[in-house]
Formats: C-alpha cells, sequence, structure tokens
C-alpha cells in the first residue's frame, strides 16, 4: 500500500517536472531555439495527477510485484514499464493521428525518470515482504 501511495503522490509532479523542466529545454536547445524553462509551468501539477495517476498507479503495482519476486535491477525494468505505459494518456492522440514522427518516443521519459526515482524510493522506504 505504502509503494502505490508512493507512485501515485510523486508520480504524476514528477513526470510534469521531467517533461517540462528537462526534456522539453533539451529538445529546443537541440533544435538552436530558446529555453522555455518557466517557474509558472507549476499550474499544471493538477493536471499531472489528473493524466498521470492511473499509469503511476500501474507502474507501482508492477514495481510491488517485481519487489515481491526480488527481481534483480527492479527500478531499471520498473522504468522500462514506466517508458512503455507513459504513453497510455495518449492512445486518443495516437488514433487520430495528431502524434507521429520519431521524436514521440522522447515522451516515454516523461513516464520512465519517475517511475525509477519511485521504485528506487520505494525500496528504501517499504521494507520487503517476507517471502513464504
Amino acid at each position: 500500500m505504502k509503494r502505490l501511495l508512493i507512485f501515485a503522490l510523486l508520480g504524476p509532479p514528477l513526470g510534469l517536472f521531467t517533461g517540462l523542466w528537462v526534456i522539453v529545454p533539451i529538445l529546443n536547445w537541440g533544435l538552436g531555439d530558446k529555453s522555455v524553462f518557466d517557474y509558472h509551468q507549476i499550474v499544471l501539477v493538477p493536471l499531472s495527477y489528473l493524466v498521470g495517476t492511473l499509469p503511476a498507479c500501474v507502474a507501482g503495482l508492477v514495481d510491488g510485484f517485481l519487489a515481491g519476486r526480488r527481481v534483480r535491477y527492479g527500478p531499471l525494468w520498473t522504468a522500462l514499464f514506466g517508458f512503455v505505459v507513459s504513453f497510455v494518456p495518449l492512445v486518443s492522440s495516437f488514433a487520430a493521428g495528431f502524434i507521429h514522427g520519431p521524436f514521440i518516443l522522447v515522451l516515454g521519459f516523461v513516464g520512465a525518470l519517475p517511475a525509477f526515482v519511485c521504485s528506487w524510493l520505494a525500496r528504501k522506504i517499504v521494507r520487503p515482504a517476507l517471502m513464504g
């Protein structure tokens, strides 16, 4: 239960900050534009909870499964799953054809980095379940 709480509370805002304060400035810098770093984007935190809570909780369930099985490199596997599950809120946009191109894979890091951080933090805080 603590693991899901960690993912539900920390995952969406970490994804928002990863996207708006890390990925977008790096992409803008790579394309030769000026930085768009702005602290006013903090008003999007409620929207991040609305869009990102379900994928974060699913990643938390997968992390709990991996932790229960004592899988090696669990945070890395959870980050990979977070990369994939971060596309769930965009399914309707994919289906309508609004999003396309190779840069769409960069959006996966919006889910991968928070999943890794939450998994690492949960493994430090939550005691592992006793097996059998």
